[in-house]
């Protein structure tokens, strides 16, 4: 893989994460309907973006460019989730979207913006990690269970 760089996101990110965010839903929306989007609520979504998550000590959005290449080549979206106090940890790391641009999977990116966000859990103290897989999809499950995650509940769905 080439030399790519790992970095924090800044509002001049959010044209190419709106991008790949819109890459990343449409694969999972024509693996299964039920993941499908508000595509009219990207704006809002970005405004989340930008205003919440990149301002909040408790969300990390990380992105990669991989120069000479333009644009950026992939996103990770990670924050600290709280445990119901019953649990014995109060705390743990949610990985919540990762995207590497279809010109840049089965490289390395993916694992390389996930070890990445890793190094920020640890450095939030962190010792658990959680995220949710699509079940049909068989590349996601494979990457994650590489990572070394493992199947904790599983999360069931149905109309009202």
């Amino acid at each position: 893989m080439r030399q790519i760089a790992i970095r924090s996101a800044r509002p001049s990110d959010m044209d190419e994460v709106m991008r790949l965010y819109r890459q990343l839903m449409a694969f999972h929306e024509a693996l299964d309907p039920r993941l499908a989007l508000d595509w009219d609520r990207l704006e809002a979504f970005r405004n989340y973006l930008t205003d919440v998550v990149l301002e909040s000590a408790s969300c990390r959005l990380l992105v990669a460019e991989a120069p000479p290449s333009p644009g950026l080549a992939g996103f990770i979206l990670g924050r600290l989730a709280e445990s119901p106090p019953i649990f014995a940890q109060p705390c743990y790391g949610l990985v919540s979207d990762v995207c590497v641009d279809e010109n840049w999977r089965r490289q390395g990116m993916g694992r390389a913006l996930f070890e990445a966000l890793r190094e920020w859990f640890r450095e939030q103290r962190v010792r658990t990690m959680q995220l949710n897989a699509a079940s049909r999809n068989p590349v996601s499950q494979a990457f994650w269970r590489a990572l070394g995650f493992t199947d904790l509940l599983d999360r069931l769905w149905s109309k009202v």
